[in-house]
């Protein structure tokens, strides 16, 4: 994989990869990390990939103000406004404002986080991996707080 800049998406601030987020189990002292790790419980997993699923529904839609909707009022105070947030995302990340197709993996909780990643494949076949973290509000609404993209060697043909 080569990681691309940090996607300043949904308040798609940075989000350290850390060794529970790789395929493979870690080794030495990576190992109590991965072991943090968590799977939600159902009904949180299904509320979690149900506000990415949204935030990428109105990217599809150009429905600044939905996709705006999603993100933590921190994402939303550091951008100003949605038309500013939807414009960035756009020009600046076209795999996650128009993806070919969506893959949502299992997602789980690191200490205090909740990671959601999900394979997005662009329209020239190229692949990437998006993690979302995400925060519940004091209301219990979940919102996207940081996206890391990074784009995978492979391509989808």
């Amino acid at each position: 994989m080569h990681p691309l800049p940090t996607l300043l998406l949904a308040g798609l601030l940075p989000l350290l990869a850390t060794p529970a987020l790789q395929a493979a189990p870690p080794q030495g002292r990576d190992a109590p990390l991965h072991a943090a790790a968590e799977k939600l419980p159902g009904d949180e997993a299904g509320e979690v990939r149900a506000v990415v699923q949204a935030q990428l529904d109105a990217f599809a839609a150009d429905d600044a103000e939905a996709a705006f909707r999603f993100a933590t009022p921190a994402i939303q105070q550091r951008f100003g406004s949605a038309e500013r947030f939807l414009m960035t995302v756009r020009e600046a990340y076209p795999a996650v404002y128009r993806p070919a197709s969506i893959f949502f993996m299992t997602p789980i909780r690191v200490g205090d986080e909740v990671v959601q990643q999900v394979r997005l494949v662009d329209g020239d076949g190229a692949v990437w991996i998006a993690i979302y973290t995400l925060e519940r509000q004091s209301d219990q609404a979940w919102r996207i707080q940081g996206c890391q993209l990074s784009r995978s060697a492979g391509r989808m043909i």
